[in-house]
């Protein structure tokens, strides 16, 4: 009985031993999960400040590229405004050696003081850089051909000379020397006016590719400048007006005549018709279009109803701009 109460004894303290073992175990996995979560929230507080230091250290780089890219831009538009400066420098100078030699420098003054004034203006102008460099090129285009024109008239004025003076050394007289004198003075006043005629000409409108159609009461187009009377509801006039670097960029006002086989033109106030002076006479038009022309080349179409029937015969077909008659035509009714 002792026996058997001691072994019991003894095995009540086996078992509490054991649970205290288990008791200690557990803590020590408690403490352990605790430093892991520790551990977990430091490295991600490490990370987070690695993702926000790259971050700013991005934004930084990205605000550098943005400045560099305004610099370039800046340093862009100011070698753009040297080199326009340049360009109007080298024409201000052409226009000076025009001026000597005779031309009429009007339009080349006109157009540099644009560009002048075109400059002051674009100084906040968002494209001002792509305006700038159109001016450049357009004053390029026109110091190539304004040289060109220089050095045909000096070529003129030098052939001039040497003509005068070998006629001065084969004339004995003095009278007849300064006759030729004379003579070699109004040839070279001729020349230079004729030179300042083309260059005014070449900055001029155009009017190429002139076409007629007809149009039926029923809608029937035909082409080809021979026409029947009985066709003939509507006449169409087309043409094209040609690209020119030289010209101004503005409103124009074309003007279309077509002249009746008596010589009268087509003129009706109901159908826009009018009249305008051309060499100090009023003259009958037949209808008149405003366009703008930005020297790029254009069509041009004019649509023209008569009230009554077309005569039979020969039409002539004129187009007026600028105070110039720019292009002529003709087509046949029967």
């Amino acid at each position: 009985m002792e026996t058997r109460t001691r072994e019991r004894l003894r095995e009540r303290d086996r078992m509490r031993g054991s649970d205290d073992s288990n008791d200690g175990d557990n803590g020590g996995n408690g403490k352990s999960k605790k430093g892991i979560i520790i551990a977990v929230i430091f490295l991600m507080l490490i990370a987070n400040g690695i993702f926000i230091y790259f971050q700013v250290t991005k934004n930084d780089e990205l605000l550098n590229e943005k400045e560099l890219t305004i610099e370039q831009q800046k340093a862009e538009m100011e070698k753009t405004r040297a080199e326009l400066q340049s360009a109007i420098a080298e024409l201000e100078t052409k226009k000076s050696e025009l001026a000597k030699l005779g031309a009429d420098t009007v339009a080349l003054h006109n157009e540099l003081e644009r560009v002048k004034a075109n400059m002051k203006n674009q100084d906040s102008y968002k494209g001002a850089y792509f305006k700038l460099k159109k001016d450049l090129d357009d004053l390029r285009a026109m110091a190539s051909v304004y040289e060109q024109e220089i050095k045909k008239l000096r070529g003129q004025v030098d052939t001039l000379q040497k003509n005068n003076t070998r006629l001065k050394s084969e004339l004995t007289a003095a009278e007849r020397a300064k006759k030729e004198a004379n003579e070699l003075k109004q040839a070279a006043t001729t020349q230079v006016k004729t030179a300042v005629a083309t260059i005014k000409d070449a900055s001029g409108l155009k009017a190429e590719n002139i076409q007629t159609f007809t149009l039926s009461a029923k809608g029937k187009e035909k082409e080809g400048g021979e026409y029947k009377v009985k066709d003939i509801d509507l006449m169409r006039v087309s043409f094209i007006l040609p690209e020119n670097k030289l010209a101004k960029t503005e409103g124009k006002e074309v003007i279309l005549r077509i002249i009746e086989p008596d010589g009268g033109a087509l003129f009706d106030l109901a159908t826009g018709g009018g009249s305008f002076l051309f060499n100090g006479k009023e003259i009958f038009y037949t209808q008149k279009q405003d366009i703008l022309y930005d020297k790029k080349s254009q069509q041009v179409t004019f649509d023209y109803k008569k009230g009554n029937p077309y005569k039979p015969g020969s039409y002539n077909i004129e187009v007026y701009a600028e105070g110039s008659k720019i292009g002529e035509h003709s087509f046949n009714v029967q």
